[in-house]
């Protein structure tokens, strides 16, 4: 039983912290892409964040949204989550994970 308890108490953790650095998107902004970041990291690299589009995730976990490219016509996001498969590196806040996605 303790054995169970303890597994089921890991995974639980593992799940909580899964959407960091993961695609998000906020509809009041019109439905934009994002990336949920810690809010401070998104500060530093100039994006805004937004409250309750990454479930599960601490409270300074938030969906951050940067445009990035030529005219703001690109956004920063998650590179798995880039339809066009086309990034470019060092626009963006957070890790190397998250890039400007080239639309």
């Amino acid at each position: 039983m303790k054995l169970v308890s303890l597994f089921a108490l890991v995974l639980g953790a593992v799940y909580t912290q899964a959407a960091l650095n993961g695609p998000c998107t906020v509809a009041k902004a019109g439905y934009h892409p994002g990336a949920c970041l810690r809010t401070a990291d998104c500060d530093a690299g100039g994006g805004q964040h937004f409250a309750g589009y990454c479930p599960n995730d601490p409270t300074n976990v938030r969906c951050c949204i940067k445009s990035c490219g030529d005219f703001g016509a690109s956004i920063c996001r998650p590179v798995s989550d880039c339809p066009s498969g086309r990034t470019k590196s060092g626009l963006c806040p957070g890790p190397a994970s998250v890039k400007c996605c080239l639309l």
